[in-house]
């Protein structure tokens, strides 16, 4: 994978222009990624593809129509009795059947916090993104198959981000679908520029550097077991560039990180959906020296998913 490749920086400077000009978990993190579905980071936990999986809406005159989702998911943080929930709030507008434009914002409580963290919920931001999403750019006669486009600009709406310099993140993703029966087969290309103020940061007494650049690739396999049932498996390489920081043990390196983030979920109605996840840790070593599989499920991530829409 050409991380450098030309075409990903264009797309990204571009892309992030035409976001910006009318517009991805497990959240853009430098500190500890999916999300979410939205962090960027080898270290996050909370992945950049935590997004809501069900989008309802509320019909407005012609095809226009507002929408909205809220999202909580207990999640038991690394087997260290600590749980906690992921949330997400996301409000938008459908201009047509094909094109979205929406803010989705990440926060984290506390349910069962650390020994001497404190007491209380907690509530802290943990990144978002504004998002302009056009589906079908591109569609086969089959109707099998099909193009699309995801645009997103994440906001420093982390504090402990903020704390490392972090300024933004512009992305584009371009999905390739296919169906085939119940199962649909996506490929997405995910070029990303990451914005900091500086080079990098001490996390926790370890100097750390802030990437300059990732490329994401991400295979999807989604199943409709039986009507309203759906698996889903992401299956994601993200490859950083970090800037040059001295003493960081990435500095001026690529770093990578390989990831699964299977969910299954049920559509009890138009509003409510449920449903259980998984985010595994790194699946390889930073330097992709190695596989470390059985360490990747052990420090992952159990979620139960409740989502609504309006």
């Amino acid at each position: 994978m050409n991380v450098y490749s030309r075409f990903g920086f264009i797309a990204g400077i571009v892309g992030g222009l035409a976001v910006a000009a009318p517009l991805q978990p497990g959240a853009t993190s430098a500190k500890a990624a999916a999300s979410s579905p939205g962090t960027n980071s080898p270290n996050s936990s909370n992945p950049t593809t935590a997004t809501p999986t069900t989008t309802g809406s509320v019909s407005l005159p012609g095809q226009s129509k507002a929408f909205g989702v809220f999202e909580i998911r207990p999640t038991n943080a690394n087997k260290n009795g600590v749980v906690e929930t992921e949330d997400t709030i996301e409000l938008g507008y459908q201009f047509n059947p094909n094109v979205k434009l929406s803010y989705a914002q990440y926060f984290i409580t506390d349910l069962f916090p650390k020994a001497g963290s404190g007491k209380g919920v907690n509530l802290r931001g943990d990144g978002g993104f504004l998002r302009l999403k056009v589906t079908n750019i591109w569609v086969s006669d089959s109707k099998k198959t099909s193009l699309q486009y995801q645009g997103r600009i994440y906001t420093p709406t982390d504090a402990t981000l903020v704390t490392a310099g972090y300024v933004g993140t512009l992305y584009n993703a371009l999905r390739l679908q296919q169906d085939i029966g119940p199962v649909k087969l996506g490929f997405a290309e995910i070029p990303m520029v990451q914005a900091f103020s500086k080079n990098g940061f001490m996390d926790d007494g370890t100097p750390t550097a802030n990437p300059i650049y990732q490329n994401r690739n991400e295979l999807t396999v989604d199943v409709n077991i039986v009507k309203n049932l759906t698996f889903s498996l992401p299956i994601i390489l993200d490859v950083f560039h970090n800037h040059n920081f001295a003493g960081a043990q990435y500095s001026n390196r690529l770093q990578s990180k390989l990831w699964i983030w299977p969910e299954i979920n049920y559509e009890i109605n138009g509003t409510h959906t449920v449903g259980i996840g998984f985010r595994s840790a790194n699946l390889v070593s930073p330097d992709f020296s190695k596989t470390t599989i059985e360490d990747a499920f052990k420090k992952g991530w159990m979620q139960a998913i409740w989502t609504v829409s309006i």
